[in-house]
């Protein structure tokens, strides 16, 4: 993910808030988490793909043996 200065010059943020570091400071933190939090919730997403992944195969060999004449 891209930090915070390659979307927004800092010292275009320090005029958003006249210079005012504490607030600059703020949105550059909540920033960062917010970026930590997209890239565990990506992790997460991949997880959930692969899990999907897999239940539709056990879905699929069950669905093939439940099919199956031999096993009736």
């Amino acid at each position: 993910m891209k930090d915070l200065e390659d979307i927004i010059d800092p010292q275009e943020m320090e005029k958003m808030f006249d210079g005012d570091h504490k607030y600059s400071n703020i949105v550059y933190s909540t920033y960062q988490i917010a970026n930590e939090v997209g890239e565990e919730v990506e992790e997460l997403e991949q997880k959930v793909e692969e899990l999907d992944s897999k239940v539709d195969q056990k879905l699929s060999t069950w669905e093939k043996l439940l099919n199956n004449d031999k096993f009736r």
